[in-house]
């Protein structure tokens, strides 16, 4: 066998070996866990469940009452934000929906190594899916950001021309 065949043929094993030992880590924490889960996977479950209540929340909180008039530039950044909120709560609900199918189940009864060993098996094959939604939601929660800070912006300067003008007064020049 030639050097380069050698070293590729190594090389496969060390990736080979690399995997079955997360596998197998992975495999002991779920079993001993008793939610039977990944800390890592209870912590994405928490962030985006609370991420999809402030994204309900949100965009419920943000429709305008009835026969209420908001200036057009606020109705536009408005309909984003709620646009926005309900993709992040479409997003957060995907991928809740992947975690939960990568819990085996609380109480020994529900679990056992290999039902453990499938679960960390499925947990590695909707890892892509996981970080892709993740990715997703990462730049969801930005363009969140920029479209409340620009709200607050514009309600900022409203205020600020509102006082101002009730400040001169009367007495204009």
């Amino acid at each position: 066998m030639d050097p380069v065949s050698a070293f590729g043929l190594a090389a496969g094993v060390a990736q080979f070996i690399g995997f079955a030992a997360s596998l197998i880590s992975s495999s002991v924490e779920i079993h001993t866990s008793v939610s039977g889960a990944t800390s890592e996977i209870l912590n994405i479950e928490m962030v985006y469940q609370q991420l999809a209540e402030l994204s309900t929340l949100l965009a419920g909180d943000i429709v305008p009452h009835p026969g209420s008039q908001l200036p057009s530039p606020l109705t536009k950044h408005v309909g984003l934000l709620i646009d926005i909120a309900k993709t992040c709560k479409g997003d957060c609900d995907k991928l809740l929906a992947i975690v939960r199918t990568l819990k085996t189940g609380s109480g020994s009864k529900g679990r056992n190594k290999w039902r453990s060993f499938r679960t960390a098996l499925k947990t590695v094959w909707k890892a892509n899916e996981i970080d892709s939604l993740e990715h997703n939601l990462r730049r969801g929660q930005q363009t969140l950001q920029l479209a409340v800070t620009s709200i607050s912006t514009y309600v900022y300067s409203l205020i600020r021309i509102t006082s101002l003008s009730s400040f001169q007064g009367p007495n204009k020049v």
